[in-house]
């Protein structure tokens, strides 16, 4: 079996999801994972939102929109006129919302997109004599009291959903949305749906795992600012989840966990370009190769300096439990004698965080960074990376330097106005260099 998911994009209208169908229709077992129609999940999120402001006009706008945008693809797939398909969906909540009845939860409110695009693909699949069976993600993806995947009880109930739908060629389910262990309604916030189908790929011990979108799986460097960027073509679990990590967007590290733990390939592929090989990640990289590099921006870079921490143990745990407080996950870290630099999501930033580390030491908070990793199968120290890292970097500041707690990845922090030049300057000087070699490696 296979496991195929499809992201927003790729359902953005009738002939992207026509085209998903075809993908689909190959007389493989399939089991599909959907995302919600491209951008129905922030319509569904604004929508709730309004309604607990008492916005009723605003209200109606946007269910308006939503129900007319699932209306007219619905008659552009099936040829038949329909103006109730989201209705029979949305109607029994429009009075909840416009009287402002917050008894409503939002994570049954937004899930409704999932929910819909699937009906919707169903409807059609079956109207071009797929043999498909529709199995709610609601019934079988589960998380445990920690708020993280229940994964015996996913294997449980899903295979024996499976089990008594064994004639089926096509299995269709919901990406993102699941229960949690009071069986309420809410997501997989972490990984959404890429998270959904590698726990269902696990779970089914699928022979392969597909993650479709629109650009042509990894890149080495990013696209919108490098020119000569090219596809990766085969890449390692490890080296794809430092990518994804740190600013590769096209799937989410916490998607690569279940497939690595199984072993089993997960083939990143361009939805408009189907023929394209795409990426494959799996157990192995290629020895001694610079693979890639990613950045991530809207960085900020908070550094804490006392005297306090000289030849002192437990300071740094003090540190740490003001972030465990406020949940807020450090990115990058470096220690001196008497400072230590933290980088996290500026939109992470609180108020009462930094009057929490005042309290440790003198603080000083940078904004306007950019996080930029280098990743591959090399040893940081062995091989130079370290040194031509920043060698490509001389002209440029370079506020942080990371590397040995990961022998595939070195980071660094810069001003995020440098971003651009840095990325260019490090292709330029590590990737470019081994081109030939590569292409080689990746025509395997």
């Amino acid at each position: 079996m296979r496991v195929l998911k499809f992201g927003g994009t790729s359902l953005g209208d009738a002939n992207r999801i026509k085209g998903v169908a075809d993908i689909i229709n190959n007389g493989e077992t399939t089991f599909v994972v959907l995302s919600a129609m491209s951008g129905i999940t922030n319509l569904l999120y604004e929508t709730y939102e309004a309604a607990k402001q008492n916005k009723t006009l605003e209200v109606e706008t946007r269910l308006e929109h939503i129900v007319n945008h699932f209306n007219l693809t619905h008659n552009q797939l099936l040829g038949e006129s329909s103006t109730d398909f989201s209705s029979e969906f949305i109607s029994p909540l429009r009075c909840l919302l416009l009287v402002a009845d917050l008894n409503l939860k939002r994570n049954d409110f937004v899930s409704l997109g999932e929910i819909m695009t699937v009906r919707l693909m169903y409807k059609y699949l079956q109207s071009i004599g797929v043999d498909v069976v529709y199995i709610s993600a609601l019934d079988f993806m589960w998380l445990n009291e920690a708020g993280e995947p229940d994964n015996d009880k996913i294997k449980s109930n899903l295979n024996r959903l499976v089990n008594q739908n064994a004639d089926a060629v096509v299995y269709l389910t919901e990406g993102f949305i699941c229960r949690d262990s009071n069986s309420e309604i809410t997501n997989l916030s972490r990984g959404g749906s890429d998270y959904s189908a590698t726990l269902i790929g696990a779970a089914l011990q699928a022979d392969e795992i597909q993650i479709w979108s629109d650009v042509d799986g990894f890149h080495n460097n990013d696209p919108r600012y490098v020119s000569d960027a090219k596809p990766v073509r085969h890449m390692s679990y490890d080296e794809a989840a430092e990518l994804a990590y740190f600013g590769a967007k096209i799937m989410h590290p916490s998607s690569v966990v279940p497939a690595r733990k199984t072993n089993i390939p997960i083939k990143l592929k361009n939805t408009l370009n189907p023929k394209d090989r795409g990426t494959v990640i799996q157990g192995f990289g290629r020895p001694d190769s610079i693979r890639a590099i990613a950045a991530k921006d809207e960085i900020t870079v908070i550094r804490i300096k006392s005297g306090r921490m000289l030849n002192a143990y437990g300071f740094l745990r003090r540190v740490f439990t003001v972030f465990e407080n406020y949940q807020i996950p450090i990115d990058v870290i470096t220690t001196s004698e008497v400072a230590v630099s933290m980088t996290i999501e500026s939109a992470h930033l609180q108020p009462g965080l930094i009057n929490d580390l005042q309290l440790l030491g003198e603080v000083e908070v940078t904004g306007n960074q950019s996080v930029i990793c280098v990743v591959g199968d090399f040893n940081a120290e062995e091989h130079a990376v370290v040194a031509a890292v920043l060698g490509a970097l001389e002209a440029i500041p370079v506020r942080m330097i990371s590397y040995g707690g990961s022998e595939i990845n070195v980071t660094l922090v810069v001003n995020s106005q440098d971003k651009i030049e840095a990325i260019n300057n490090l292709h330029n000087n590590l990737l470019q260099k081994n081109d030939g070699k590569q292409e080689l490696v990746e025509a395997v």
